[in-house]
């Protein structure tokens, strides 16, 4: 209803023009072209590699040397028998801890001095390109400091897990799997909150990662279940470990 006081039409010389079905044509084909140059954009910005080997930051690259280094001159250099003494002196061995009989203190240094030694060139060589790998994402997202206490908390907290269930192992444990798998754990959360998990991830958006989290658990534990000789507690070890560093971190209740 228009307002007429005094009998006349305000709204005389007011008139609204709508665009053409063909100006509307350019607008939106300006619109989607501006969208997607920003999406292009923060697509530059914010998703790196995976990995590219040419820039592996400095932690990286050291424990991944360090790791071929050892494997190298205890397979090459030192005999099997030696090689052996020298795995069941540093590698993690939970009965140490509970047998009766006299204590070693340098025992006390194998729930990280396990991390080092490797038991084949194969398993040497999953470890070194895994940690490559997922050590490069988390270093740069994170800083080298930062990378080292994590990776380090990740490989005690691995073979806790494994002390706890398997107190009278007598078998030396080795192998930086554990801490990788919290490596692993770490990467996870981070795609989680960057959305590269699609559909998956808007699924189960209502509960957070901790569904996608308790999945990748027990298909490790089932994987290393399955296949002998794989000490599967310490790789779910690291990986909780891991994943509840990362959790704390990012909710600013801990600081590495």
């Amino acid at each position: 209803m228009v307002d007429k006081p005094n009998g006349k039409d305000n709204s005389s010389g007011k008139v609204t023009k709508f665009p053409t079905l063909a100006e509307r044509d350019r607008i939106r084909k300006k619109q989607e072209k501006q969208e997607n140059a920003w999406r292009k954009a923060y697509r530059s910005q914010n998703s790196e590699p995976f990995f590219n080997f040419g820039n592996i930051p400095p932690f990286t690259l050291f424990i991944s040397a360090t790791y071929l280094i050892i494997h190298l001159i205890t397979t090459l250099f030192v005999g099997d028998i030696a090689r052996f003494g020298v795995i069941n002196q540093w590698g993690f061995v939970a009965a140490d801890f509970t047998n009766s009989g006299g204590f070693d203190l340098f025992k006390l240094l194998t729930p990280m001095t396990y991390n080092f030694f490797h038991g084949d060139w194969t398993h040497l060589g999953f470890n070194v390109i895994m940690g490559l790998a997922l050590g490069t994402f988390v270093e740069k997202m994170f800083s080298t400091i930062t990378l080292i206490k994590y990776y380090f908390i990740c490989g005690i907290g691995a073979i806790l897990l494994y002390f706890i269930l398997n107190v009278t192992a007598e078998t030396p444990v080795i192998g930086a799997s554990g801490a990788i798998s919290g490596l692993f754990a770490a990467a996870l959360l981070m795609m989680y909150e960057q959305g590269r998990f699609g559909s998956f991830a808007g699924k189960w958006a209502h509960k957070g990662p901790w569904p996608m989290i308790a999945i990748w658990a027990l298909i490790m534990s089932l994987i290393g279940i399955s296949f002998g000789g794989i000490a599967w507690e310490a790789h779910l070890g690291g990986f909780l470990t891991g994943a509840g560093l990362y959790h704390f971190m990012r909710k600013g209740k801990l600081r590495l």
